[in-house]
């Protein structure tokens, strides 16, 4: 039986989504037809192992890959092995690229020399493409009946919808989850509101640097005494350090205090302590 098998990263999964929209108007929604890792109902069933499930849909379907090239599709050793296996195997196959990606940065089994839909190309040379992998998908399933009109609604909606994706959040997520977890701990307790005083403890098994404490624009009217003079013994694990906030310009009923620190170069924040 035919199946796609949607090969991508976790990452690229607002792009998924509405590419999933599109397939399920062409070929329906039977979970038979499709595989997609990242999308409920059509993803590996609770129970089984990866690897396994994976080898499983190349063994036991014939399968139609469709890539999702991305920036963030070559850093997966997954998605590689997913686009090599189609390579050695002689599956049909189409590449999407993302808005973010270019043909130039298209490597490996499947590069850019073979068939590549680029979402933000020329709009008649998409819909062309987009066509064309219709028409074909249309053979493979044996699918005769088809809404012609209402195809080139949802078409021409994959188009815009991909084209508007959030890129720099997607980016921006990606290299927080690839930021080491901090192994220093600042926690800060308020003692007393007039004067602000606030006890700061170290109770990570690390050693904190560069200690920052900042304020939002509530408090920016406030003269922060102690900072300047931290030594770098009251950083160690379980050293406590006490700092004074006195009113200069004004005396905030509300704002909001929160620390930040380097280790090894990398910077953390603490979560925001609000005063009152």
């Amino acid at each position: 039986h035919p199946k796609i098998f949607i090969s991508h990263k976790t990452e690229d999964k607002p792009f998924v989504n509405e590419l999933v929209r599109m397939l399920e108007f062409i070929i329906g929604t039977d979970q038979e037809k499709l595989f997609c890792s990242s999308i409920a109902g059509y993803d590996i069933k609770p129970g089984r192992e990866i690897l396994a499930e994976l080898k499983r849909q190349f063994n036991d379907y014939e399968i139609y890959l469709i890539i999702v090239h991305s920036p963030r599709y070559y850093e997966s050793p997954i998605c590689l092995n997913e686009m090599g296996a189609a390579w050695v195997l002689g599956t049909k196959f189409c590449s999407f690229l993302t808005d973010d990606c270019k043909f130039s940065m298209l490597k490996g089994a499947i590069d850019g020399k073979y068939l590549s839909i680029k979402v933000n190309d020329n709009f008649d040379t998409v819909t062309s493409k987009l066509n064309y992998l219709k028409d074909e998908l249309l053979q493979v399933f044996g699918i005769e009946n088809f809404n012609q009109n209402r195809w080139e609604t949802i078409r021409n909606e994959f188009i815009q919808r991909t084209q508007n994706i959030d890129y720099a959040t997607i980016i921006a997520k990606e290299e927080k989850n690839k930021q080491p977890e901090p192994r220093a701990n600042i926690v800060a307790d308020v003692i007393s509101t007039k004067p602000l005083i606030v006890d700061i403890t170290n109770r990570g098994d690390g050693i904190a640097e560069e200690l920052k404490l900042q304020l939002d624009e509530a408090g920016s009217g406030l003269i922060i005494t102690g900072l300047d003079a931290f030594p770098l013994e009251y950083l160690k694990p379980d050293k406590h350090v006490k700092l004074s906030v006195y009113p200069c310009i004004s005396d905030p009923e509300k704002f909001k205090v929160f620390f930040k620190w380097t280790e090894n170069g990398v910077e953390f924040s603490s979560e925001d302590i609000v005063v009152l």
